[in-house]
């Protein structure tokens, strides 16, 4: 994933060639919930093993 935007309490990336964004909270120290990181892996075409 290329840079991010940080707009809020939330980080917008997205890749060159891709139309794709994510937008991932960002709330202190609180982790993502698993649900929300295995949609957001789905949605950049990442597997677990990627990270």
């Amino acid at each position: 994933m290329g840079g991010g935007l940080i707009h809020g309490s939330h980080h917008i990336y997205g890749k060159g060639g891709s139309v794709v964004r994510l937008s991932v909270p960002v709330h202190g120290n609180m982790p993502l919930k698993i649900g929300l990181l295995r949609h957001l892996l789905k949605m950049a075409d990442l597997t677990e093993s990627d990270i």
